[in-house]
């Protein structure tokens, strides 16, 4: 009887053994399946597993929690530096992709950029999800705060609408706005023609804000290249000597305006050559 009553324990201690056992190893199985992150550990060592989270659905959450009615005024320009009342700083960054026309006959250029902004939205912070929602990506320029630039020195310039518009925004957590898009412009260049074929000009793309003075928004360039030029750029007639970047503020009678600058130095290749 003593050895029946000692199998008998032997055998519930299995049973028990062999139940923690499956239980935990259906547990790592669990989690090994939806997601670390979808794992619960409770004080017994006990694993209980939650659905996975689908952060596509966050997303939209984010967004109507960020941007709904009564959350964000579009009209109202984001704060200074450190949440203060000073001007908003907007950073510029461009890529040139093709020069694509030189005329000293009509004393213009034609370019094509991917134009960047970027600043920082105290209202637009959102939680990341420890990582997992990067950014948040718009297309509607319309939904946040703009800057006002406009380019002072442009004939004519269209936007690049083929298959979709080449243009979006992106939020990020701590609040940093990214718009980005690819523009052509002809910008008017005049040149000083004396020394013809051997001449050396100097165009420019001026930038500047249509209605925000200094006191309210100003334009830096982007610390470190804030200028990139697409590899073997190719120009009609002329080489690329070297382009700087550039700062001015422009009076008018409605105040002083944040202005700033990128010129192109070049040279006329001899018989076209």
């Amino acid at each position: 009887e003593e050895a029946t009553a000692s199998g008998v324990q032997r055998m519930a201690g299995l049973k028990e053994w062999l139940l923690v056992f499956l239980s935990m190893h259906f547990a790592h199985y669990c989690c090994t399946r939806i997601d670390d992150d979808a794992c619960i550990y409770t004080g017994n060592s006990q694993h209980r597993c939650q659905p996975k989270v689908n952060y596509r659905h966050k997303e939209k959450e984010v967004l109507d929690q960020i941007l709904g009615p009564g959350s964000y005024d579009a009209r109202i320009r984001p704060s200074g530096v450190n949440g203060t009342d000073g001007p908003t700083i907007v950073h510029i960054n461009l890529f040139v992709r093709s020069i694509m026309t030189i005329s000293d006959n009509k004393m213009e250029y034609s370019v094509q950029l991917t134009f960047r902004e970027q600043w920082m939205d105290e209202r637009l912070k959102f939680n990341d999800y420890n990582g997992k929602m990067k950014y948040l990506t718009l297309t509607e320029a319309s939904r946040v705060w703009m800057p006002d630039l406009f380019f002072s020195n442009e004939k004519e310039g269209h936007f690049h609408n083929i298959i979709m518009p080449n243009v979006y925004i992106r939020i990020f957590p701590n609040g940093l706005v990214l718009y980005s898009i690819r523009i052509s412009l002809t910008l008017s260049c005049p040149m000083n023609l004396k020394l013809y074929p051997l001449d050396r000009q100097t165009c420019s793309l001026r930038m500047v804000s249509y209605g925000w003075t200094t006191d309210d928004l100003v334009f830096l360039w982007k610390e470190g290249d804030p200028v990139q030029v697409v590899k073997n750029l190719h120009l009609p007639r002329f080489t690329l000597e070297k382009f700087l970047t550039d700062y001015c503020n422009s009076k008018t009678n409605t105040g002083t305006h944040s202005v700033f600058i990128l010129k192109w130095k070049l040279y006329e290749s001899c018989c076209g050559v």
